[in-house]
């Protein structure tokens, strides 16, 4: 269901993608417009898919259970097989995202090498289809993680709540409740903005490499001395560790932090707001960002390479890459970063509230 809804708004066999690459007709506020549109379109299958697929492996697995008193326990495992039903096909999953770098670099290899247009034109074709390939993996990533997330939290519970040898408020009357769900709806959109800020500060940094080689060997741009790529690719990894820290820090310390404070229900809280805003925006990043790419594809399938359109929606790939590349899949670890941590710290919590 997942590769269905991720291939209809990311493929440019289908209306959505078409629509993208037809706004840019209306310059470049409505190219990235429709692109949001579509990317936050795609959000709505999506939550219905997931939650269809909770409803039903809680309600089976629950129904199993021999004693009433049971009936949660077994519809939390229920929930946990159905995360480990998806995560059992990494390899599959694995194996289907490497085709899209591959198809990409493919593409790369014939424009840096002048193998001619006929061949640049089936590289664009396979490269259109690796773009949804990757966004159809990310929507696998991005599920299995917010149902392995659930599980997580009803673990975290269970863990809480054996070691402080009662059970807590987590109804919405509790405000460390509330706080959590606000400070955890609040994290995705934060990392997002430092992740994509990231790129930008990276990306600065590499245009500022490029130009001083142009400027100290003008015969880079004639063909007749050769750039150094080593400098270029050092750059980039530097800047990338560089920028990595703050986001970790902050994925870490929150639950850690918001535990200490407010005690294991206001991290409940946090969690539960983590999966809620970080599962949808992470599936939007990635959609909007393939379907962007893909916009441009279209167009050059079409033969309409160099227009003022295909300029448009050049830029809208570009904006898309941090979505798809960056924002998107990083989510999916801060999601499962920050249920490892408060499981990892809960009897800290109970020691710092003891003391």
């Amino acid at each position: 269901v997942i590769q269905r809804i991720t291939d209809y708004f990311t493929s440019y066999r289908f209306k959505p993608v078409q629509e993208i690459a037809e706004s840019a007709r209306w310059g470049y506020a409505s190219l990235t417009l429709m692109g949001i549109i579509q990317g936050m379109r795609s959000t709505g299958p999506f939550m219905i898919a997931i939650t269809i697929a909770l409803a039903t492996s809680y309600v089976l697995a629950s129904s199993a259970a021999p004693d009433p008193s049971q009936t949660t326990l077994y519809g939390v495992f229920g929930t946990s097989l159905t995360a480990m039903a998806m995560l059992s096909l990494a390899g599959i999953v694995l194996s289907i995202d490497a085709f899209g770098p591959i198809s990409d670099n493919a593409g790369g290899i014939v424009e840096m090498t002048g193998m001619g247009e006929e061949n640049r034109k089936v590289t664009d074709e396979i490269d259109a289809v690796g773009n949804t390939t990757k966004a159809v993996t990310k929507g696998f990533a991005i599920a299995s993680a917010g149902l392995a997330a659930l599980a997580m939290i009803q673990a975290f519970q269970y863990e809480a709540g054996k070691i402080f040898h009662h059970t807590f408020d987590y109804s919405l009357s509790n405000p460390a409740i509330v706080i959590g769900l606000l400070v955890g709806g609040l994290l995705p959109f934060f990392i997002t903005s430092q992740l994509i800020s990231a790129v930008a500060r990276a990306a600065s940094k590499m245009v500022e490499e490029v130009r001083r080689q142009f400027k100290e060997t003008p015969e880079i741009l004639t063909g007749k001395a050769k750039p150094d790529y080593a400098k270029c690719v050092d750059v980039a990894t530097v800047a990338s560790l560089r920028e990595l820290w703050k986001s970790a820090t902050i994925t870490i310390a929150a639950p850690i932090v918001l535990g200490v404070v407010l005690g294991p229900s206001a991290v409940v809280g946090l969690l539960m707001g983590a999966v809620i805003t970080g599962i949808f925006l992470a599936f939007h990043l990635a959609n909007t960002g393939g379907a962007w790419d893909n916009a441009k594809k279209y167009m050059e399938i079409k033969k309409q390479k160099g227009t003022e359109e295909h300029k448009i929606a050049i830029v809208g790939d570009i904006i898309g890459d941090p979505y798809k590349d960056t924002a998107g899949p990083a989510l999916n670890t801060v999601i499962k970063l920050l249920n490892t941590v408060a499981i990892v710290f809960v009897s800290a919590f109970v020691a710092l509230v003891v003391l």
